[in-house]
């Protein structure tokens, strides 16, 4: 295009007027199997403004429609100087201008055509994409400088208010916002002219609809309410915004209440089941096939049953993976199918605008809308994440192909929101054509919407929050998304390949070694040495323990090898050391579920997630999500025989703002003591306690004796917690 500078820069103009210079058009092309596919957007109809579309009365469209939008053949061209067609041959791989009533630029010569109806003038992306085959004709002059163009109403790029959208938008993104604005309502799908695949798809995506479908029902939705602590859950939220408590109804509450569900529904409601226990004995059991549900099953959905063998008494086990919601609700347990579709549940219950999301590389989760935020929050229950939508190709290494998301009014392709490998994503999306793909899609939301009755309204807003998510990009990548997969045992998670890069630091480690703490009158080896068992990130280093180190995601644990008496009075002292200002903590624990425990990392202290516990925690860091009173506090923590967590509201005594700063880099001196019923802790003044707890040690552990040691813990920040020394001793 003659007089065009490679330096010239896109303006473009705000519906307020302000103009923006930082995109470059040469960079907007987005291919999708080696095409540009551009989606129009349902709302502009041919019908004048305020009329609503006629919508389809269902996915098996009227043969008498319209003629479809032509498909872009192979090796189109664009003209360039004396265009000799009636429209534009479209070459979306390399088509650079775009419609001038958003993106501005001079002076620059534009490709100018001419409707013939009325002689309004159309730029070339306009006539390329908005125009009906033969309506338009090129200017004599087959190109101008700067004009206003005249599409009209049926402009792809009409939607000026989302221009600074648009100008923030990721360079490589930019014209994919216009992806979902491209298949017309003239566009047919006929649902006879199907082969083996596309029946297949289809019947896999109705499915969704399906699952979804029952969270709208009014009594499932009254028994999902009755499980949920509500007014518990409401309390942990006003603690955790403090002095921010605002109205139950605003965005802020709703967002932390949020993720208030997500952690009781993680540790305190469901559970993972990698294999049932025995009916008969309570043993452990291993698989040995399937079997067809019975008429009980089946009416909980269980299309398939799971068949087990006791390895204690030789019995057998079925079970049963129900897909029925309200059943969950009582089962409380399964893998991530069981967990999404529970938690879907739970979130619709509690008047959540929530999507089912199915991953074809076999994973579940949900997505939640949050107005606070306005998009779309990634939700993984079984693994307690709140958005962070890339840790499914970046964390566990997954080759994603297809992802769908599911709301009982529509459903999306929402690959674009979880791959940053686009071009690897797509080259395994071959079951069927994209373009068929995305005709299915859009007859599916015809005929939802029309089902449901939605107004224009409505169908509009679902549309721009797609919108949005496409037009935000991926930024840099969050800590959660860079672990692997946590739930599920490791062999399975290894077999599935879902351990991911970072594993080190999270596979159970256990080794027993002996350690120079000479006053430790248990678990002594002859040359006065203590053996421990350490589990996890924890290394003997020449002077110390070293429970983390600073890397994300880590847990470390160290136990004494023999149970010690803690029905009587005793006292424990040691030292510690936190380098570097992060996260999260240690704690002193007294436990009865085994010496290689090892709980979960980040703000849990690597200590929650362990049953029949007492944590004695050092915490370093204000987690919002805990409701914690500081970022520098003791706090005694238990559940009794429920596992533990170090939550706020399972605290059974804590301190505010310490004195003094537990990661200050300097060696802290602990004191705790058991006595008369009540624990004692000192911090570095072993004169005066900074806490009294009173408590029945073994009333919260079941038990008169208990493993003792220590657990720390690393998320997405991260520090050192080195254990010095360690003193036990009965009074």
């Amino acid at each position: 295009m003659t007089g065009v500078s490679t330096e010239d820069q896109i303006i473009v103009g705000l519906r307020c007027g302000v103009l923006r210079d930082d995109v470059d058009l040469s960079k907007l092309a987005i291919r999708r199997n080696a095409r540009l596919v551009v989606l129009k957007r349902a709302r502009h109809s041919t019908q004048s403004e305020g009329k609503e579309e006629d919508t389809q009365p269902s996915i098996s469209f009227d043969r008498k429609a319209p003629t479809p939008s032509p498909v872009v053949t192979e090796k189109p061209f664009i003209p360039t100087t004396k265009p000799t067609v009636q429209n534009p041959p479209v070459n979306f791989d390399e088509w650079q201008d775009t419609c001038t009533c958003i993106f501005v630029s001079g002076p620059i010569v534009q490709p100018c055509y001419v409707r013939k109806t009325d002689a309004k003038r159309v730029c070339q992306g306009c006539a390329a994409t908005c125009q009906i085959p033969g309506s338009v004709r090129p200017e004599s002059s087959t190109a101008r400088l700067f004009f206003e163009c005249e599409c009209g109403d049926n402009c792809l790029f009409l939607e000026r208010k989302h221009a600074d959208l648009y100008a923030g938008a990721d360079r490589e993104r930019l014209l994919d916002v216009l992806k979902i604005r491209r298949i017309s309502k003239e566009r047919q799908f006929d649902p006879n002219q199907m082969n083996q695949e596309q029946r297949q798809m289809l019947q896999r995506l109705m499915s969704g609809f399906s699952t979804v479908s029952q969270y709208e029902d009014p009594t499932m939705q009254a028994k999902a309410r009755s499980t949920v602590p509500l007014k518990e859950l409401k309390e942990r939220v006003k603690k955790a915004l403090g002095d921010r408590v605002v109205d139950e109804s605003s965005p802020p509450f709703r967002s932390e209440l949020l993720k208030q569900l997500v952690f009781w529904y993680k540790h305190e409601f469901f559970s993972w089941c990698n294999s049932p226990k025995c009916n008969q004995c309570g043993g452990e059991t291993k698989g040995i096939g399937g079997a067809q549900p019975d008429r009980q099953e089946a009416m909980h959905q269980a299309h398939v049953v799971e068949v087990y063998r006791c390895t204690v008494c030789n019995s057998i086990t079925r079970y049963p993976r129900y897909n029925d919601p309200a059943k969950l609700l009582e089962t409380k347990s399964g893998r991530c199918g069981e967990w999404a579709n529970c938690f879907t549940l739970l979130c619709r219950a509690l008047q959540f605008e929530a999507r089912y999301v199915m991953d074809f590389t076999d994973h579940v989760w949900t997505e939640v809308w949050s107005e606070e935020h306005e998009k779309w929050l990634h939700v993984d229950s079984c693994e307690a994440l709140i958005d962070s939508p890339l840790v499914y190709e970046e964390g566990w290494g997954k080759k994603l192909s297809y992802i769908f998301s599911f709301s009982h009014e529509q459903m999306r392709d929402s690959i674009r929101r979880y791959s940053r490998d686009m071009n690897g994503s797509l080259s395994r999306r071959n079951q069927v054509t994209e373009e068929w793909l995305d005709t299915v899609i859009v007859a599916i939301n015809r005929d939802r919407t029309h089902r449901l009755g939605l107004p224009q309204h409505r169908i509009d807003l679902l549309q721009e929050r797609e919108e949005i998510a496409l037009a935000a990009g991926h930024v840099t990548l969050s800590e959660d998304e860079k672990q692997g997969r946590i739930s599920g045992s490791k062999e399975w998670r290894e077999n599935r390949g879902e351990l991911g890069s970072q594993t080190a630091s999270r596979v159970e480690d256990i080794e027993q070694i002996s350690v120079e703490f000479p006053n430790c009158r248990y678990s002594m080896n002859r040359d006065g040495t203590t053996r421990l068992v350490t589990v996890g990130t924890t290394k003997k280093m020449s002077d110390r323990l070293r429970l983390t180190s600073k890397i994300s995601g880590q847990v470390g644990a160290a136990w004494l090898t023999d149970k010690v008496d803690v029905s009587e009075p005793f006292s424990v002292e040691f030292k510690f050391q936190i380098t570097e200002r992060g996260a999260d903590g240690l704690a002193f624990v007294l436990q009865n579920e085994g010496p290689s425990a090892k709980g979960r990392d980040g703000s849990d202290l690597g200590y929650g997630g362990i049953p029949r516990s007492v944590a004695i925690e050092m915490d370093t860091y204000d987690s919002g999500t805990h409701g914690d009173p500081s970022g520098n506090h003791v706090s005694v923590n238990s559940r009794g025989e429920l596992p533990n967590s170090a939550h706020h509201s399972f605290s059974l005594g804590c301190t505010r703002e310490l004195a003094v700063q537990l990661a200050d880099g300097g060696v802290h001196h602990v004191k705790v003591v058991y006595l008369d019923g009540s624990l004692y802790v000192y911090v570095d003044d072993l004169q005066r306690a900074v806490l009294k707890v009173k408590i029945l040690l073994t009333d919260y552990l079941g038990s008169g004796q208990a493993w003792i040691g220590f657990t720390a813990s690393t998320g997405g920040l991260s520090q050192v917690h080195d254990l010095l020394s360690f003193d036990y001793n009965t009074l």
